[in-house]
């Protein structure tokens, strides 16, 4: 089973895929630097500003994006090119694939996310320097929202493979993830701030991954009841999740 993740691991990591999403990223975020050093300096922009940034709206959701390629590279491309069935007549057992596969998503999707953060923040820091409103404390408070994120992008992951289990074609998977992901919460989003408009003034949103994540960046950072929420709505989905992967992913039919 460790043979087999390392393999995995090795194997995903060298993918031109994996290097061109991650390289691509990085690079673009450390052009949108350099060409934002006039202003940044003359406005007093600094590494602060951009940690700051990295936990509102964009900066939680963006991540989702990454989870696709990822679990796109690593579980449904290989129903695409079926040597997934190798695997299994080697002897490796369903829910040891499973479990084998989660960990190396999850391994690549930190290992991606570490080397763009630290691409942005690195050259923001080098480019602007830490900036006049720096202090430990909100260094602190955006870190304890990433750690609050993961939760959430860890049920995106499991979500992700469980669609892999479920339809058979690369493209039908990455549609429902989108549905799933972008879609829903955008329709969600849209009705309920014509339901508070018009007829409710205290709606209670839908337990989405999406909106979840717009949840935790829009208090003041620190343990409230949209944080205590979002954890409980994470720990449900990972679960809910993981079953219905193993149960799905054991009944299918590997050609």
């Amino acid at each position: 089973m460790l043979n087999y993740i390392k393999s995995e691991f090795y194997r995903n990591f060298h993918k031109k895929y994996f290097i061109l999403i991650t390289g691509l990223v990085s690079l673009f975020l450390l052009g949108l630097n350099i060409f934002m050093l006039g202003v940044g300096i003359q406005k007093g922009v600094g590494l602060i500003d951009f940690m700051a940034a990295c936990v509102q709206d964009f900066g939680m959701i963006a991540p989702l994006v990454l989870i696709l390629f990822i679990v796109d590279m690593v579980s449904a491309d290989e129903y695409k090119n079926k040597t997934l069935k190798n695997t299994i007549a080697f002897g490796m057992t369903r829910v040891k694939l499973v479990i084998c596969k989660f960990i190396v998503i999850l391994a690549l999707f930190f290992l991606s996310m570490f080397i763009i953060l630290f691409t942005l923040l690195g050259s923001s820091l080098i480019f602007f320097g830490p900036g006049k409103h720096f202090t430990w404390s909100i260094v602190f408070k955006c870190i304890f929202r990433w750690c609050a994120a993961v939760p959430l992008w860890i049920s995106a992951i499991l979500t992700g493979m469980f669609f892999v289990s479920i339809v058979n074609k690369a493209a039908g998977f990455i549609y429902l993830y989108i549905a799933v992901f972008a879609g829903f919460p955008i329709l969600i989003l849209t009705i309920c701030d014509f339901l508070q408009d018009v007829f409710i003034e205290n709606l209670i949103m839908p337990p989405s991954v999406t909106l979840m994540l717009m949840m935790i960046s829009e208090k003041e950072i620190g343990i409230n009841d949209n944080t205590i929420l979002a954890e409980i709505i994470a720990v449900i989905y990972i679960v809910l999740f993981s079953v219905l992967t193993l149960v799905f992913f054991s009944k299918k039919d590997i050609k």
